[in-house]
């Protein structure tokens, strides 16, 4: 029996067929063996559920995967015979829809910042959650001031949020400044120091036992 891993959009069809191959003994396909798929009830549909193997010992069905993004398993079952695992992929499909769901119907001050971050989810014709998409933000020409700019890409939840600078958690913003790094340097490089001094006494051990090694052989002869 073959097997065949592939990764689609959900709710879609999977593009090559999921097939097994039913074999004698010797490796010769054996016609006529009824074989069953099912996908333990997550919500896919194999067409068909069941049938019988062609000439060569094949069965061959089409798979559409669940509506939402995850880990799916089909099994390929026939009785006497092992069942089959296949391991297919549903992702987020394309972006269809864009929900507000955060900062609308606020009042503030003019030419002060809204108290709450304008936030949209953006999913698919099933509503998962779309990543890496983006989105563009206006206020059709009245004068507002977004403060991390009209453009913003989708996070993990297919959401983007604009907010002001060191409020809801954000960050500063420093003029003519350059973010310093995370990292000690001084023990980055004392910590390669260390690894290649114990690299180097490593390998004169080595080629010392092996020099030794030839001492006991010329001594053996």
């Amino acid at each position: 029996m073959a097997h065949v891993v592939q990764t689609g959009p959900a709710g879609t069809v999977l593009p090559t067929l999921l097939g097994v191959t039913v074999q004698d003994a010797h490796k010769n396909g054996v016609p006529g063996v009824t074989v069953t798929f099912n996908d333990g009830s997550n919500g896919g549909v194999l067409t068909p559920v069941t049938l019988v193997t062609d000439s060569a010992g094949k069965a061959r069905v089409s798979y559409r995967l669940p509506n939402l993004p995850g880990k799916y398993f089909i099994y390929a079952n026939s009785a006497g015979l092992n069942a089959v695992k296949f391991g297919e992929t549903a992702v987020a499909g394309p972006a269809a829809n864009v929900t507000i769901v955060s900062g609308d119907n606020q009042s503030a001050s003019a030419g002060s910042q809204l108290p709450q971050a304008l936030g949209v989810v953006v999913a698919d014709q099933y509503s998962n959650p779309v990543v890496g998409v983006g989105v563009t933000f206006d206020d059709g020409g009245a004068g507002g001031v977004f403060s991390n700019g009209n453009l913003v890409v989708t996070d993990n939840s297919g959401t983007p949020t604009i907010t002001e600078a060191k409020t809801g958690g954000a960050g500063s913003i420093v003029s003519n400044s350059l973010e310093s790094s995370t990292s000690d340097l001084a023990r980055e490089f004392a910590n390669l120091i260390t690894t290649q001094r114990a690299y180097s006494a490593a390998t004169r051990i080595v080629t010392t036992a092996d020099q030794m090694l030839q001492e006991l052989m010329q001594i053996k002869n």
